[in-house]
């Protein structure tokens, strides 16, 4: 969920410098840091992102910033401890039934891990140093911190006798692939809402990427020797760019040509319902609901309530999808 302000998500694989010249006092670089992580687009943002937890982050990022260590507060860094926190989160959920105060130190962790996903990318904006592997790295992050949450809810479901082993498989399943199938949705057309409504310069790099692109950053990370980020990249090519080009008939080179007899203006106002629309199926959204059904499990003192968010997921969520499948293919 770290999508920027001005529309393309970034996170990064170092730290770098800072993109700008820093106010020496620290009051004056706590302000200045907090101004530039503050700068996100409602249009583009999903609801929960915008009003919650991007506020939350560009507190924390503005302290970062105010500190002035990017050695120390590396981007990847932050999405680490978003992914420690996220799992952390679902790990209590295992000793929820027994003490129920876990339900809440689930949800704290929950909401601490949404904002540090937020944080990421905010940070990287701030010492420019975005990158493609920053961002996939990112993407792993809510995928693995999601699975956690749905695996040990069915989990807890057996073990209390709510649903059968084989029912619970079934539903883990079928929730993982409709949340992946989601996000990789709101993903494409958050990037072409913004590709094709705010064109810029380096407007390449927003999740459109053609093969030769992915190829070359490759190369450089064999170069390097950095063969994780090679093997992320790898990962991105043959899996998530291949299932993205299967949902839209348009090749990335037919949205290049398309832009340019395009009125940016025109385009936002025919389809920023689209893109509010397909933000209920993104990653902070589905985080404000882990948050708030542990917040209310605590409450009840029921395991139960965590059934709203498979409904919600495979049946509301899944209809919104639906929906935006068909839109895509005019975008």
């Amino acid at each position: 969920s770290s999508s920027s302000s001005s529309c393309c998500s970034s996170s990064s694989s170092s730290a770098g410098s800072m993109a700008v010249d820093m106010p020496r006092g620290y009051l004056e670089r706590l302000r200045y840091c907090h101004g530039l992580a503050s700068r996100f687009n409602r249009e583009t943002e999903e609801l929960a992102d915008f009003y919650v937890h991007r506020r939350l982050a560009a507190v924390i990022v503005a302290v970062m910033g105010m500190l002035d260590m990017p050695w120390l507060f590396t981007p990847n860094r932050i999405t680490v401890v978003s992914l420690l926190t996220g799992v952390a989160s679902a790990l209590c959920v295992l000793y929820a039934v027994e003490d129920n105060i876990m339900f809440l130190w689930a949800a704290g962790l929950e909401l601490l891990s949404i904002t540090f996903d937020c944080c990421d990318g905010q940070l990287a904006r701030m010492y420019g140093s975005g990158s493609l592997v920053g961002r996939i790295l990112d993407g792993l992050s809510d995928l693995t911190v999601a699975l956690s949450h749905g695996f040990v809810w069915v989990y807890v479901f057996i073990q209390e006798g709510v649903l059968t082993w084989q029912v619970a498989i079934a539903l883990l399943v079928f929730t993982a692939v409709s949340y992946q199938q989601q996000a990789m949705m709101f993903d494409r057309i958050k990037n072409l809402f913004c590709l094709k409504s705010a064109p810029k310069k380096d407007s390449k790099v927003v999740g459109l990427e053609e093969s030769e692109l992915i190829e070359q950053e490759m190369q450089k990370a064999l170069d390097s020797k950095s063969y994780v980020s090679y093997g992320l990249l790898r990962w991105y090519k043959t899996t998530y760019l291949v299932v993205q080009d299967t949902v839209a008939h348009k090749s990335v080179q037919d949205h290049y040509q398309e832009m340019a007899n395009l009125n940016p203006e025109e385009y936002r106002l025919k389809w920023r319902s689209t893109m509010r629309l397909v933000s209920w199926c993104g990653t902070g959204t589905h985080s404000f609901m882990f948050y708030s059904l542990l917040f209310v499990s605590f409450l009840a003192a029921d395991i139960r309530v965590l059934f709203v968010w498979f409904a919600l997921n495979n049946v509301v969520q899944n209809a919104i999808f639906a929906v935006c499948w068909v839109r895509v293919q005019k975008m």
